[in-house]
C-alpha cells in the first residue's frame, strides 16, 4: 500500500469507528413532530402541545388551585374525545421506607383521579389500561413531568375515538398525587372498580424533558406485550438491562403499584437534560416535541393493538431483550440467559487458547496485559470522576441533580480521553489488549446470567466477537483477520457506546464510571481494527488531537459556571414560624449564602440540624433570625383517647386555619406505632420507634382538615405541628420580607431529597398527647 493511502488508512479507520460510534447513539432518537395538519386517526404532537399549553402554565401541585383547573380542563377534553369520564375522589395514604434525609416516607392526602373509559365491543373484558399523572411538583409546572405525557394521552384518546371502537375497554388514566408517593396510583388499583379488569398497563413517565422515550420497566409475563412494542414498527429503544438496573435504584413511578399488583405491563419514560428535572426550568419552553410525538405515536400503536388482543391469552413468559437500532429489537427467552452467556464463554476460552498457543503468548504475558488493563480502566475511572468532581464544585446544580447543564458535552470529553487512553498502545499488542479487555467481559456475562438475567447479552455478545477475532487473528490471510476484527468492533460501536450514553444518562454523571468502563473496553475491543493501519507518529497525532479537543470540551464545561437565566443557580430558602416562641427563621440547605439568600442569610449564619423543628432530619441547615409574620399554627385536637393493652388509640383532628395545603407531624418523643385516616385506609404500621424517626405528611389538607387515628406507646408523646404553604411570604408594603426571585440567573432548588420542602413558609406549634 502506497504510504499516502497507508497514512489516510491510518487515520481512517478510528475516524469511522467513532463515527459509527456517535451515528449508533445519535440514533437513538425520537420522531419528528407531526403537525395538526395530520389526518385524525394519527398523533400530532402540535395538536397535543394545544392541551400542554392549557395545563403548564405554572406547578399545579395536588390541592392547588392549578392543579383543579389543569382537571378541570383534561375532564372537560377527555369527554370531548368521547369517553366516559368520572373522576375518583377519595383520601389515600402510604408508608414507605426511609427518606434519604432521614425520617419514614409517610404521606396521605386528598387526591382526584381522572378516570376514563371507551367502550369496546365485547364489554366486561380485560380493558387496555393508559395512565399518566397530571399533578406537578411545587417547584415548577411540571410541563414534561408529566404534563407531556398527560396530554400525549389526551391526543391519543381523540385518535384511538376517530378509529371506531376495537374489541377491548381502553381506559386512561390520569393520577393525581404521583408526586407525594404515588397516592392516586395507591387508591386506583385499590379502590376503582375499572382496574379489576385491567389486562395490560401502559404507564408514560418523564425524568428530563428531550430525548427518546425509552421502555425501562416491565410487569409480569411481558414477553407478549414487548414483542407487540418491536412489531409496532415504530421507533423504540428498550434494553432489559433498563430493569435490571432500575429495580435496584431507590426511583418509583405508579407503575411500581401496578406492578406489585401482578398486572403486566410496560413502563416508559424520557430523560433528557434532566438538569431542569422538577424545576422551574421544566417549562414549556424547554418541551422538546419530538419527545411528546414519540409518547404519542407509542401509546397509540400500542393502545390499537392491545385493544384487539385477547389480553386473557397473555402468557407468563419472561423474556430478554434489546435495541441494536433505531427500532430493530431481538429477544430471546430469559431462561436461556445462562446458556448464552456459557456458550459465549466457552467459544472466547476456547478462541483464546487457540490463539496463545499458535502466536506464542503465555499465562504471564496474559496476566500482565490483565495488570495494564486494570491499570487504565483505573485511570480513566479516576479522570471521569474526578473531573466530574471538580466540576460538581463550581457548577451548583450538579449538588441536587448529579448532572449538569448541557450535560452531553461532558459525556463527549469522557469518549475523547477512552479515545485516548485507546491510543496508547504499543505495536503488536492490539490482540492482548482486546485478549485481556475481554476476560472481565466473560465474568460479568457468568455473573449477569446468575443475578442479572437481563443484562447477560451485554457483556455475551461483545465476548463472542471477541473469540471470533482470536480465532482469525492467527490467519495467514489479511482478508480473514479482518474479518474476525471487525467482529469485534461491531458490538463495542453498536451495542457498548449506546449502552454507555444511556447508563451516562441514567444513573448522571456523579456516577460515571460504568459510562467511562463501557467506553473504555469498547475502544479495547475494537483496537485490532482502529490501528489496522495505523503507525506510531499517527497514533500519537490521534493522541493529541484527542486530548486537546477533551481539555477545550472540558474548559467550556467550567465556563459555563457563570448562571444566566437557562442556566440559573438553585438555591433553596425557607420562612419558619415558630408560633409558640413566637420568633421566625430563614433556613436552608444550601451549603453556604449565595447570591439569592444573602439578603436573608447574612454572610454568617448559624448551621447545623434543628432537632427541635425537623426531629430526625440528618441535613445541616443554614439558620438566621427573621422579621416575625403573625401566622396561626396549624391545630390538632383530641377528639378521643383510649388505653387498652397495648398502648394507647388516640383520634385526632388536625387543620390549617390558615388554609395551607400541607400539614405534618412528627415525633420529638414517645413513639407511635401505626397510624390511619378516617375515611382513608384502614391502618399503615409504623415501624418501631427504634427504627428510625418518625413524620407524616398530610397532602392537600382541606378546610376542615383531616381526623387521624393514632396508635401510640402509653408514654406521652410529643409531636411537632407544622403546616406548609408554597412560596416565602411577600406580605404587600413590607420590606422585611424581600423577594429573591427577581433574578432570572437564580432558581428554587429542584424538588429532590430535603428540597422538596423549601420554597415555602411553615407555621409550627407543639402538641404532647
Amino acid at each position: 500500500m502506497p504510504p499516502i493511502a497507508k497514512a489516510l488508512t491510518g487515520v481512517g479507520l478510528p475516524l469511522a469507528l467513532v463515527a459509527g460510534a456517535a451515528a449508533a447513539i445519535r440514533a437513538m432518537r425520537p420522531p419528528a413532530p407531526v403537525t395538526a395538519e395530520a389526518p385524525p386517526d394519527h398523533f400530532s404532537a402540535e395538536r397535543a402541545q394545544r392541551h400542554l399549553h392549557t395545563i403548564a402554565r405554572e406547578p399545579r401541585p395536588t390541592g392547588s388551585p392549578a392543579a383543579e383547573k389543569a382537571r378541570a380542563y383534561l375532564v372537560e377534553e377527555l369527554t370531548r374525545a368521547g369517553f366516559d369520564v368520572h373522576v375518583q375522589e377519595t383520601v389515600a395514604a402510604e408508608g414507605y421506607g426511609r427518606m434519604p434525609y432521614g425520617p419514614a416516607n409517610l404521606a396521605a392526602g386528598k387526591i382526584h383521579n381522572i378516570v376514563a373509559r371507551l367502550p369496546g365491543t365485547s364489554p366486561g373484558g380485560k380493558a387496555v389500561l393508559l395512565t399518566s399523572h397530571y399533578d406537578s411538583v411545587a417547584q415548577g409546572p411540571g410541563a414534561s413531568d408529566a404534563g407531556v405525557p398527560a396530554a400525549a394521552l389526551v391526543e391519543v384518546a381523540r385518535a384511538l375515538q376517530s378509529r371506531g371502537p376495537g374489541r377491548n375497554d381502553v381506559v386512561i388514566a390520569l393520577t393525581d398525587g404521583e408526586e407525594l408517593g404515588l397516592l392516586g396510583a395507591k387508591a386506583l388499583f385499590e379502590e376503582e372498580p375499572l382496574a379489576r379488569r385491567v389486562g395490560a398497563m401502559l404507564n408514560f413517565e418523564a425524568r428530563g424533558t428531550s430525548g427518546p422515550v425509552l421502555m425501562f420497566e416491565t410487569g409480569s409475563g411481558e414477553a407478549d406485550l414487548v414483542a407487540a412494542l418491536t412489531r409496532s414498527g415504530l421507533p423504540h429503544f428498550v434494553d432489559s438491562l433498563f430493569g435490571e438496573v432500575y429495580r435496584r435504584i431507590p426511583n418509583s413511578t405508579d407503575f411500581a403499584v401496578a406492578r406489585a399488583w401482578g398486572i403486566p405491563g410496560l413502563n416508559f419514560a424520557h430523560i433528557g437534560d434532566f438538569a431542569y428535572y422538577h424545576t422551574r426550568l421544566d417549562d414549556i419552553e424547554h418541551v422538546d416535541p419530538a419527545s411528546l410525538q414519540h409518547h404519542g405515536e407509542l401509546a397509540l400503536a400500542l393502545a390499537e393493538r392491545l385493544r384487539n388482543t385477547d389480553l386473557s391469552a397473555l402468557e407468563e413468559r419472561e423474556s430478554a431483550y434489546f435495541t441494536v437500532a433505531n427500532g430493530v429489537t431481538l429477544s430471546y427467552p430469559r431462561w436461556a440467559a445462562g446458556p448464552l452467556a456459557a456458550a459465549a464463554a466457552a467459544l472466547w476460552a476456547g478462541a483464546l487458547a487457540r490463539w496463545m498457543r499458535r502466536s506464542g503468548i503465555s499465562p504471564r504475558d496474559l496476566l500482565r496485559g490483565q495488570a495494564a488493563l486494570w491499570g487504565r480502566l483505573a485511570g480513566g475511572a479516576l479522570a471521569a470522576q474526578g473531573l466530574v468532581s471538580l466540576l460538581g464544585r463550581v457548577r451548583p446544580e450538579f449538588r441536587r441533580h448529579g448532572d449538569f447543564y448541557r450535560s452531553e458535552e461532558l459525556f463527549a470529553t469522557l469518549g475523547l480521553l477512552s479515545m485516548a487512553g485507546a491510543a496508547t498502545r504499543r505495536p503488536g499488542l492490539d490482540e492482548l489488549r482486546m485478549a485481556s479487555a475481554a476476560v472481565p467481559l466473560a465474568a460479568a456475562a457468568l455473573g449477569c446470567a446468575r443475578w442479572l438475567p437481563g443484562a447477560a447479552h451485554l457483556p455475551a455478545l461483545p465476548l463472542v466477537g471477541s473469540g471470533i477475532a482470536l480465532l482469525t487473528a492467527t490467519s495467514p490471510r489479511s482478508s480473514v483477520r479482518l474479518l474476525g476484527q471487525v467482529a469485534a468492533a461491531v458490538p463495542a460501536v453498536a451495542l457498548l457506546a449506546p449502552r454507555a450514553a444511556l447508563t451516562y444518562q441514567g444513573l448522571t454523571p456523579r456516577i460515571a464510571v460504568p459510562a467511562m468502563a463501557l467506553l473504555q473496553l469498547g475502544g479495547e475491543l475494537a483496537g485490532p481494527l482502529m490501528w489496522r493501519q495505523t503507525g506510531k507518529r499517527t497514533r500519537r497525532l490521534l493522541l493529541g488531537t484527542c486530548l486537546t479537543a477533551a481539555g477545550a470540551l472540558a474548559l467550556r464545561q467550567f465556563r459555563l459556571a457563570r448562571p444566566t437565566p437557562d442556566r440559573p443557580h438553585p438555591y433553596a430558602l425557607m420562612y419558619l414560624v415558630d408560633t409558640d416562641r413566637r420568633r421566625a427563621f430563614w433556613l436552608s440547605t444550601d451549603d453556604a449564602p449565595g447570591e439569592a439568600t444573602r439578603p436573608f442569610l447574612g454572610d454568617r449564619p448559624g448551621k447545623g440540624p434543628l432537632d427541635v423543628y425537623f426531629p430526625g432530619w440528618n441535613r445541616d441547615l443554614l439558620h438566621a433570625p427573621a422579621a416575625l409574620l403573625e401566622l396561626p399554627p396549624p391545630v390538632l385536637d383530641v377528639v378521643s383517647e383510649k388505653t387498652h393493652e397495648h398502648g394507647r388509640r388516640v383520634v385526632v383532628d388536625v387543620s390549617s386555619p390558615r388554609g395551607a395545603r400541607q400539614i405534618s407531624l412528627a415525633v420529638r418523643s414517645g413513639a407511635v406505632r401505626s397510624w390511619s385516616l378516617v375515611g382513608g385506609p384502614a391502618s399503615v404500621p409504623t415501624s418501631p420507634a427504634d427504627d428510625g424517626p418518625w413524620e407524616l405528611w398530610l397532602h392537600a389538607v382541606p378546610a376542615e382538615g383531616f381526623r387521624l387515628v393514632l396508635e401510640l406507646t402509653r408514654e406521652p408523646v410529643l409531636l411537632r405541628v407544622a403546616d406548609r404553604s408554597d412560596g416565602l411570604p411577600n406580605p404587600a408594603g413590607d420590606d422585611r420580607f424581600p423577594t429573591p426571585a427577581g433574578n432570572p440567573a437564580h432558581t428554587p432548588a429542584a424538588c429532590l431529597d430535603v428540597e422538596g420542602w423549601s420554597n415555602g413558609t411553615l407555621a409550627v406549634t407543639e402538641k404532647t398527647l
